[in-house]
């Protein structure tokens, strides 16, 4: 449960860095989450839901979101991790293709090669 809960935490600190306020959003995300998750978890060979930028390889999206979170080290090897994770899921389950998916994990992993270079 300290996963989900740091992974909560995070979100709202990285929406506060980019000026968003979490209140706005997040509670809607998470309840709307947490129940796809649960049914996931309910209905046997059901795969888990993958939304977002990543699912949608919303190449922009990502590394607009990379760009606001390098002032923030913390918030951005978070961002790489789960991305790079949440990425090799969304190839195993044909989210995504191949080119798609090489194309995600390179921008991540980049990221934090630059980030530990700089740190």
């Amino acid at each position: 449960s300290n996963y989900l809960t740091m992974v909560t935490f995070l979100a709202a600190k990285a929406a506060s860095a980019a000026g968003v306020p979490p209140g706005d959003f997040l509670p809607a995300l998470l309840r709307t989450t947490l129940e796809n998750s649960l049914a996931a978890i309910t209905e046997e060979n059901r795969i888990f839901p993958l939304t977002g930028p990543v699912a949608r390889a919303d190449i922009a999206t990502i590394t607009s979101h990379l760009q606001h979170l390098r002032p923030h080290a913390h918030l951005l090897r978070a961002y790489c991790q789960l991305g790079i994770a949440t990425t090799e899921l969304a190839g195993r389950h044909g989210i995504l293709d191949g080119q798609k998916q090489q194309h995600i994990l390179d921008l991540f992993i980049r990221e934090l090669g630059e980030h530990y270079e700089h740190s």
